[in-house]
């Protein structure tokens, strides 16, 4: 199950992980069962079921706290965060995100803090906040370009790409593209297929683009994120590994 959910395979993984849970439950293994619950709140937001993601988000968390295991809860609240963003719920999202934000600091954790920090983007993105919110994508990216970590280097750069210029932002999605390729990371792939898609001045490049985004989601199990979507208005997948 971890394995193909580091492929961005989801629907499998959901199947593998849910056994993994049960099985965890069985014999009452709680600090094997909270990374089980986190893994399957990533799975479902891969899945673009974000209901779910939450209720699993949400065991975690509370789990988490209950085993004082500060790694699991950062990561647990860091995910809660996200979705609550998704599901609309901005000032309880930005509760997780400050907290988890607050809590990879004091760890020293630079991965979990770049990613969260994309989360706190979204949440400035998401009020209005366009500045402010490209200041801190461009702040994060060039972190992220300091470290050798090219999933970072992805997640961040398509976080920054949301703001650019229509010439700026294809050359960033472009080279962004092409390191997802590199590295096997389908979602981030199919995210900038999506992005380049939709600002392509070309008709026929940009539906091949929209076509082989859609071919990737449905390798991963997760064709729901298609739903109401079209080239003008892709949807906006997760930046997360």
């Amino acid at each position: 199950g971890t394995v193909y959910l580091s492929m961005s395979r989801y629907a499998e993984a959901e199947a593998l992980k849910l056994v993994a849970m049960r099985a965890a439950e069985e014999v009452n293994a709680r600090h094997v069962l909270v990374s089980e619950l986190g893994d399957l709140s990533v799975i479902y937001i891969g899945l673009g079921r974000m209901e779910q993601a939450h209720e699993y988000a949400d065991r975690m968390v509370r789990l988490a706290a209950e085993l004082g295991n500060d790694a699991e809860l950062s990561r647990g609240r860091g995910n809660r965060g996200y979705i609550l963003l998704a599901l609309d719920h901005h000032e309880k999202a930005l509760a997780d995100i400050e907290f988890s934000l607050d809590h990879y600091r004091q760890q020293g954790r630079l991965e979990g803090t770049l990613v969260t920090t994309i989360d706190q983007v979204m949440y400035l993105r998401s009020m209005g906040q366009e500045e402010a919110a490209e200041q801190l994508a461009q702040e994060n990216y060039a972190a992220a370009l300091k470290l050798d970590y090219p999933k970072l280097h992805i997640v961040t750069a398509r976080c920054l790409a949301l703001f650019l210029p229509p010439e700026r932002q294809e050359a960033l999605l472009r080279h962004t593209l092409a390191l997802a390729r590199r590295h096997g990371r389908l979602m981030d792939e199919a995210g900038c297929l999506f992005s380049l898609a939709s600002i392509t001045d070309d008709a026929e490049a940009s539906a091949a683009c929209f076509r082989q985004a859609q071919e990737l989601l449905a390798l991963m199990g997760c064709p729901q994120w298609l739903e109401g979507r079209s080239i003008d208005d892709p949807p906006l997948l997760p930046m997360m590994i």
